[in-house]
């Protein structure tokens, strides 16, 4: 079950490539840097929250309250709003439509091949961030379903793993980010 690291890889891609480009303008550096910090920190912010709620849920010890909370999973339209705000990467949609101009001006200073995989790893992060999203939708749907027919130990051993490997793919996020700043 790996939920983030195609995004995570992807954005790491998107950044190597980004920072072998030196020959971006320095204004457009400093704004795609400032983009990719600003991605960082909503995908963590969406990771944070998801974490504390399934850690929230796994210490309940009252049957009846632990699956009510996890049917509450299911409540599609608290979730939803969740899931339009990782969606909201404006400032990187904002950004790939801007791209288009700055082709003009870095035309020349790198290869077309170049250009092609800085556009293509955008593409796959918006992509792979509403996949993700819809992921964690569907998982918390499930979560949902299953309270019914599922004993509270083998919810809880599910969810946990979920919230295990969400941890996990946190700290690669983190790690990504550090190596991102120590590069600038």
């Amino acid at each position: 079950m790996i939920i983030f690291m195609d995004l995570i890889n992807n954005i790491a891609s998107l950044f190597k490539v980004f920072n072998d480009l030196k020959t971006f303008p320095k204004k457009e550096r400093e704004k795609y840097h400032a983009i990719m910090e600003e991605n960082f920190q909503l995908i963590q912010s969406v990771l944070n929250m998801v974490i504390v709620r399934l850690g929230d849920i796994l210490i309940e010890t009252d049957e009846v309250t632990f699956k009510r909370e996890v049917i509450n999973l299911g409540n599609y339209n608290d979730w939803l709003e969740v899931e339009r705000q990782f969606r909201l990467c404006n400032s990187l949609r904002q950004a790939r439509r801007e791209t288009e101009d700055l082709w003009s001006i870095v035309k020349g200073k790198i290869s077309a091949k170049q250009w092609d995989e800085f556009m293509s790893l955008i593409s796959n992060v918006l992509d792979y961030e509403g996949e993700s999203a819809s992921y964690i939708s569907q998982k918390f749907n499930d979560f949902s379903n299953q309270s019914h027919s599922k004993s509270m130990n083998d919810l809880k051993d599910e969810i946990s793993k979920m919230r295990t490997q969400l941890m996990t793919e946190r700290r690669a996020l983190m790690e990504l980010e550090v190596n991102m700043c120590n590069l600038v």
